[in-house]
């Protein structure tokens, strides 16, 4: 059995980009991207065992830290942040 952690959406709060619907699967917006390569990789390697990795806290193209420097939306990240429910794939 083969583990691999994924990590998606480091640009996507500097960019302001949109986080998409639970359906979406295209690359665009971020949460397709996610469900698009789950899916291919489940299907290519059915006994892969993927983890997700939160987005780590980075600065931005400018050199500023998104909790006090907006994106292009215009917000920081501590005016995004909504509790979210844990969900483990079994």
């Amino acid at each position: 059995m083969t583990y691999l952690g994924l990590e998606y959406g480091p640009n996507d709060f500097t960019l302001a980009a949109p986080i998409g619907s639970s359906v979406d699967s295209t690359a665009r917006p971020s949460r397709g991207a996610l469900n698009y390569s789950i899916r291919r990789l489940l299907t290519t390697y059915s006994e892969l065992r993927l983890f997700l990795i939160a987005p780590s806290w980075r600065l931005n193209f400018e050199d500023l830290d998104s909790d006090t420097h907006p994106n292009r939306a215009p917000q920081t990240l501590p005016t995004t942040r909504r509790p979210r429910p844990a969900y483990i794939a079994q």
